[in-house]
Order: C-alpha cells, then sequence, then structure tokens
C-alpha cells in the first residue's frame, strides 16, 4: 500500500488546512453577503409599504382606491421606478389590480404561490414575509393586510425580484471556486517548498547517520539556527548520543581485545603444555579430553570476537554455501557427549546430507551448540532432544526440541536477554550469553526466531531462514 513520505503529509496537510480555512471563509462570506441582501431587500420593501398605504391608498367603505401622490406620478410610476411589482385583492381574494410581473396572465402561478398566502393573511389579519416564485423568477414578497377600522378591507402583496441577486451569487460562487482551486494547487507547491526547506535539518541528520561509523572519525550533524528550535535541539542531542555511543564502543573494544588477550595466554600455555605431556604418553586418554576442550574454549574465543567485529557490509557472505550436516551433528553429539551420558539423554537428529545457509559454519555450529545446551540444562533424566532440518515452502528450517520443564511467556519473553538465566535452572551453569549469542547472529542473518513452550511438556527453538 502506497505510504506518503513525511514531505507529502506536510504538504497535504498544508493544504488541507489552507482549503478548511478558505472554505469558513467563504462560508462566513456568503452567509453575510445572504443575510446584507435579505436584510436590505426587506427593508427597502419595508419602507416601500408604508410608502405605498400612507400616500397612494385610500380605503373608502371598505373599498380600495389609488391616488396620485404630491408630484403627480401614478402607484404605477412609483413601483416602475423602485423596480417592484404589486398586486391587490380585496377581501373576498378578487383580483382588484396588479403592477408590474403581476399584470402578466399567469393564474396558475397565482393560484399556486399567491392565493393561499393572501388567504392566510385575510384570515391571520398579520403581515407575512416570505418568498414566492412567479414565471422563473423568486421573488421576496410582502403580503400585507389592508385593515381600516378594525375590518380587513383587502391584501396588497407587495414583490421584489432577487434573481438578479441569485445569479450574481452563482456568478461568484463559480469564480471564488475556480479561484479556491487554483489557490489549492498553489498552497501545494508552495507547502511542498516549505517542506523541503523545513526538512533540511532532517536530511543532514539522514546523511550524517548513513556515514557514521565509530571505528572513523568523529562525524557530527552541523546545523544553524535558533538554539530553541526543536531541530537544533534534535541535532544537539544526536551529536551527544554519538560522542556517547563512540565512547562506549571503544570501551567495550578494548575491554574485549583485553579479555581476549588474558584468556586466550593461559590457554596457549596450556595447550601447549598439554601437548608436551601427550608426547610423553602420560595419562593420554584424560589428558586428551582436557585438550579437546581447551581447543574448543579457544575456538569459541576466536568466534565470538569474530561476532564482535562484525558489519553486515563486510563480513555477511551473500552466497549460500552448502554444509555437511551429519559430520557437525556428530560434533555437537560428542561436544555434549558427556552430560548427555550423566543425565540419561539422547541427542536425535533428522536432517538431510547437506543444507545451503549464506552464514558461515561456525556461526550455525555456534547456534546449535548454545540452542542444544539450553535443552539440556532444562531436560529431566530419561528425555529425548530432537534437531530437526527441514525445507518448508522452499525455506530451510530448523527446530531444537526438547521434553524439559517448558516455559512461561514472561520466561519466553526475558530468554534472549542477555545475561538472563531461567528461574528452574542450576545459576552456576551458565552466564546468560548463549541464547543472546543466537539471538545477535539471527538477527545480523535475517533468521526469525520462534519459540513454543509448554509447561512440563517442553520447548521447541524454530529457525526459518529468509
Amino acid at each position: 500500500m502506497f505510504q506518503l513520505t513525511s514531505r507529502h503529509r506536510f504538504a497535504v496537510f498544508f493544504t488541507l488546512y489552507l482549503f478548511i480555512f478558505i472554505l469558513i471563509l467563504y462560508s462566513l462570506f456568503f452567509a453575510i453577503f445572504n443575510f446584507m441582501v435579505d436584510y436590505q431587500i426587506k427593508k427597502s420593501l419595508s419602507e416601500h409599504m408604508n410608502e405605498i398605504i400612507n400616500n397612494r391608498l385610500v380605503i373608502d367603505n371598505n373599498i380600495i382606491t389609488f391616488k396620485k401622490d404630491s408630484d403627480g406620478s401614478s402607484l404605477r410610476e412609483f413601483l416602475v421606478n423602485e423596480d417592484l411589482a404589486a398586486i391587490f385583492f380585496d377581501s373576498k381574494n378578487n383580483l382588484v389590480r396588479s403592477y408590474g410581473i403581476f399584470t402578466v396572465d399567469n393564474n396558475q402561478s397565482m393560484g399556486k404561490n399567491i392565493i393561499p398566502n393572501v388567504k392566510q393573511v385575510i384570515t391571520s389579519k398579520k403581515l407575512l414575509q416570505t418568498k414566492i416564485s412567479w414565471n422563473s423568477l423568486q421573488l421576496n414578497t410582502f403580503i400585507v393586510p389592508l385593515i381600516n377600522d378594525g375590518r380587513i378591507s383587502g391584501v396588497m402583496v407587495l414583490a421584489k425580484s432577487i434573481s438578479d441577486y441569485i445569479i450574481m451569487r452563482q456568478t461568484m460562487i463559480t469564480v471564488f471556486s475556480v479561484l479556491g482551486m487554483a489557490t489549492l494547487l498553489g498552497s501545494f507547491f508552495v507547502g511542498y517548498i516549505l517542506s523541503f526547506k523545513t526538512f533540511l535539518p532532517i536530511r543532514k541528520l539522514t546523511n550524517t547517520i548513513e556515514q557514521l561509523d565509530f571505528e572513523q572519525s568523529e562525524i557530527h550533524v552541523h546545523v544553524k539556527g535558533n538554539p530553541k528550535d526543536e531541530l537544533i535541539i534534535l541535532a544537539t542531542k544526536f551529536n551527544d548520543m554519538t560522542d556517547r555511543l563512540r565512547d562506549m564502543t571503544k570501551r567495550q573494544k578494548e575491554f574485549i581485545a583485553n579479555a581476549s588477550h588474558e584468556l586466550k595466554t593461559p590457554l596457549t600455555r596450556a595447550i601447549t603444555s598439554l601437548e608436551l605431556i601427550e608426547s610423553e604418553n602420560k595419562n593420554l586418554g584424560e589428558i586428551k579430553h582436557i585438550k579437546d576442550d581447551l581447543f574448543h574454549i579457544n575456538t569459541i574465543l576466536e568466534k565470538l570476537l569474530l561476532l564482535t567485529k562484525m558489519k553486515k557490509d563486510i563480513y555477511i557472505s551473500t552466497r549460500p554455501q552448502k554444509i555437511l550436516m551429519l559430520p557437525m551433528f556428530e560434533r555437537l553429539r560428542k561436544l555434549f557427549a558427556v552430560i548427555l551420558y550423566e543425565k540419561h539423554l539422547q541427542l536425535l537428529g533428522t536432517f538431510p546430507q547437506t543444507i545451503e545457509v549464506v552464514l558461515p559454519v561456525e556461526f550455525l555450529e555456534i547456534m546449535f551448540s548454545n540452542l542444544i545446551s539450553n535443552s539440556i540444562k532444562f531436560s529431566s533424566p530419561n528425555k529425548i532432544i530432537k534437531l530437526n532440518v527441514k525445507e518448508i515452502n522452499k525455506k530451510l528450517v530448523i527446530q531444537v526440541k526438547d521434553q524439559g520443564s517448558g516455559m512461561n511467556k514472561d520466561e519466553i519473553d526475558q530468554m534472549f536477554k542477555r545475561f538472563y538465566r531461567g528461574n528452574q535452572i542450576n545459576k552456576e551453569a551458565g552466564h546468560g550469553i548463549g541464547l543472546s549469542l543466537v539471538k545477535q547472529i539471527c538477527d545480523l542473518y535475517g533468521i526469525k526466531i520462534d519459540v513454543v513452550s509448554v509447561k512440563k511438556i517442553g520447548t521447541t527453538v524454530t529457525l526459518t531462514f529468509s
């Protein structure tokens, strides 16, 4: 599924917020515009209504008559000058006179839009403000009861067309929509450019991380700006972190080098002495076991040193290599022969003649030996430990299965952490390094590791090679 980058999200959100702001602004504008137009029309109708009733109508004996005003102009001329239309009814809904657009014969519109409202006003004797449609025109109307001595003499319908305002509003909506779309496109490009400049320090930080090598010279992120700026603070904290990590790495390498040197020196002396004793044929069997163990310790130290120096782009093989499984299995069985015999355990294996892996055979053997050693520690006497190697869906799958005491979920979560030792084994039996080493190799070579364990039944560790 396609995912937006942070820069794209910045530009999109910038555009979205601007769109919402413009939408709210336009909505407020049209709300105010409609209110002002409606207010002005109603105000105009109210003023003209009072002018007509007070100066241009005469009601005598419940009969509506029309008079000229002081300058001699008729009501028709007044309505034309003011762009108004009017229609008059008597108290029995009979048409008296009509002006403007109401002079057009349209009985259907009158019967549908005017007569019902006139009847309502005659009944209620209250002014009615409403909008009606007449010959495809939209009219804002005042329907006014004409009352004389408490009796209703008729009804005046005074109307002003709002079609021009509607057309103007539609035109404004079209123009604003086009301008809005242009603004949105422009804002997206502006947002993209702003995001480019905003994320520039982060790109510098990314480039620095890609070049970071604790074995080489010091590398820092150099970003100029306000010291209180969040990105400047981030860059400063990153530089502090790299300094601490570089110091820790240096100390770790020095410790490993010193420890390895101190261990290899007595081992070398012991091996030399044993070879001298072995050459004199004294206690040959026991001495050979001791020498083999010392050689094994020496080999492990060398592989641990190699593991601490591993870097993915230098040491990891990308070409599959074939490994003979039977000799490796025999070495493992020989390695654990004494403890297997003492605990009355069996180590069985099911595997093909050869397998193909993309990691050194030494690391694969370290993984096997540590997993089997862990199974032995957790297993009760007279149980079986199985090493199964097979191919599932064209992927190599290796399982180490025991019939030990099993683990709960908390123990499974902790088992690959360095220096962690299970609660059910002798604390002197290990140092909590073996399984963490297995996890480190799996992480380095992209090997998936799964653990299934049931209390009092056993544990199965599955390695799936990608």
